[in-house]
């Protein structure tokens, strides 16, 4: 480890956190179709608007006790959430991967983290936020060679075939959905990146979201959330599986 990358932690600590409360407040707003980019931080109950003290990563909800200083109302644990996992994310790639990918490996984590967050809420996964995984997936994948590229994009067509003609059996078989399209989009963008780790990345999402469902005993869960963790954490440890089209 370098004495840079280092130095950067404290930096990049901050950054995830202030960086993670943006994509939090970002998909809170954006689950209630309203807008996210103009205003000021306000409360989701009383829409009261909050001042800094109010809005400092983590201390402020701890210190509030996730309850709005005003109304009273209770904060969405969303908020928190995204906070560290920004910072988790931000300290976790500078120290994994110290290189120029860390630069589009961090914006992809936050695109990926705001479309868990939303499809949590909604069961819904934006198109918009799926086009920005592809775009960076592409420029990752470039980054690496062009080979790796190619490779990627065959995973990904294969992928969205093959997960396609899935869904749409087991819907004729069972008359109801089993996977949503917009998971197979995501996990298609993601395999750009991914390559021939794909297969571990769905298993490892599957793992998750069946330990989740049964947690909460529940039937029908969103499963974006599970497929971006899962993603994301076989694409930044660079695991590569030992069959053709290796890159």
């Amino acid at each position: 480890m370098s004495v840079v990358t280092i130095a950067l932690v404290p930096a990049g600590l901050g950054f995830g956190l202030c960086a993670g409360s943006f994509v939090a407040t970002a998909a809170v707003r954006a689950a209630r179709d309203e807008p996210f980019l103009t205003g000021r931080s306000h409360c989701d109950g009383c829409m009261h608007e909050l001042g800094f003290l109010a809005t400092i990563p983590v201390v402020s909800y701890v210190g509030r006790r996730g309850s709005c200083p005003e109304c009273g109302a209770r904060i969405s644990p969303l908020h928190p959430l995204g906070e560290l996992l920004g910072a988790a994310l931000v300290v976790g790639i500078l120290l994994v991967t110290p290189s120029i990918s860390a630069m589009f490996e961090i914006p992809l984590g936050f695109c990926l983290m705001a479309s868990a967050f939303i499809d949590a809420q909604t069961f819904r996964l934006p198109d918009k936020l799926t086009i920005a995984v592809a775009c960076i997936c592409i420029v990752l994948g470039a980054l690496r060679s062009w080979h790796v590229l190619g490779v990627g994009l065959i995973w990904a067509c294969a992928s969205f075939l093959a997960l396609e003609a899935l869904r749409r059996m087991y819907r004729s078989w069972r008359g109801t959905e089993g996977l949503g399209f917009g998971d197979i989009k995501l996990l298609s963008a993601m395999a750009i990146w991914l390559g021939p780790a794909v297969p571990y990345a769905l298993a490892l999402a599957a793992l998750v979201g069946l330990a989740v469902a049964v947690l909460l005993r529940r039937q029908r869960i969103p499963f974006g959330p599970a497929l971006a963790a899962a993603g994301f954490l076989v694409g930044c440890l660079g695991i590569t599986p030992p069959w053709p089209l290796m890159a």
